[in-house]
């Protein structure tokens, strides 16, 4: 019986980590000319089937296709005669995004808003008496 544990647990855990999902907001980086080009990035989809979005000021730009297979995506953004190639480790997404003239660094996380100033704090001025 004891056996058995070790076998099912590393089942489960290779199960979770095959069923990785990127469907969140993410905070993501192109290089150009060495100089980090923060922007946002959004996924959705279920399975291997995934649809990434670039973020232009308000509009959505969705990717043409999108795959995401053990841990590697791959997104293609016909429109812009471009695609977005990553492998996810750790947490982060790092490849290229490239154009059949050019490729950039892409790097991403998955977004995390800034935490909250602290509080504001009250001071009590002394009133003189009357």
């Amino acid at each position: 019986m004891t056996t058995r544990f070790p076998v099912l647990a590393v089942f489960v855990f290779a199960q979770a980590a095959a069923a990785q999902s990127l469907a969140n907001l993410w905070s993501a980086t192109v290089t150009v000319k060495g100089v980090n080009i923060p922007f946002r990035m959004e996924f959705s989809g279920e399975g291997s089937s995934v649809t990434g979005y670039f973020f232009n000021g308000d509009d959505k730009v969705p990717s043409t296709s999108g795959r995401f297979d053990h841990g590697a995506l791959v997104l293609e953004f016909a429109h812009y005669a471009t695609e977005l190639r990553a492998t996810l480790k750790e947490g982060v997404l790092e490849g290229e995004y490239a154009s059949a003239r050019r490729s950039y660094a892409f790097k991403a996380r998955t977004f995390a808003p800034p935490p909250a100033p602290p509080a504001a704090v009250r001071y009590m001025t002394p009133t003189p008496p009357p």
